[in-house]
């Protein structure tokens, strides 16, 4: 189960910032939960014109499951929630964005699966959620 809100704003002619909750979505069905505009304060006329901001926000909250078919007591990951940012300038057009993101905001440990291991009885192959992450994309397109 996982949602993402996505926020936007744009700077109009006459200097003044709306706002925009462009959707919210769930993951499996992508329904469209909430859309409406609204006007900043003017004092932030001083950025230049054209230019749109976007964040998002990412939870993804996971129950507690065994990774494991056999349901071995230590193969069980208790539940946790993943949270992920963005935060993005580009102009109006899209042909130029800078965007810069975190994966995993809380650093949360957690494995996604395990298992026995073959070649050493007693011993457990798992493969980790990623940490966090820090990411930066500069894009343009012509």
């Amino acid at each position: 189960m996982g949602a993402e809100i996505v926020r936007s704003g744009a700077i109009s002619e006459s200097g003044r910032i709306h706002d925009r909750v462009a959707s919210i979505r769930r993951e499996n069905n992508g329904i469209d939960l909430a859309d409406y505009d609204r006007q900043l304060p003017h004092r932030f006329a001083v950025l230049p014109h054209e230019l749109v901001f976007t964040t998002a926000f990412d939870v993804n909250f996971r129950g507690a499951s065994y990774l494991d078919v056999d349901l071995d007591p230590n193969t069980r990951q208790s539940a946790y929630t993943l949270v992920n940012g963005r935060i993005g300038i580009s102009n109006a057009e899209e042909t130029l964005s800078l965007t810069v993101s975190v994966d995993n905001i809380m650093d949360t440990d957690a494995l996604e699966y395990a298992t026995d291991s073959i070649l050493y009885p007693g011993g457990y192959v798992v493969m980790q959620e990623f940490q966090r992450n820090f990411a930066v994309q500069l894009r343009y397109a012509f």
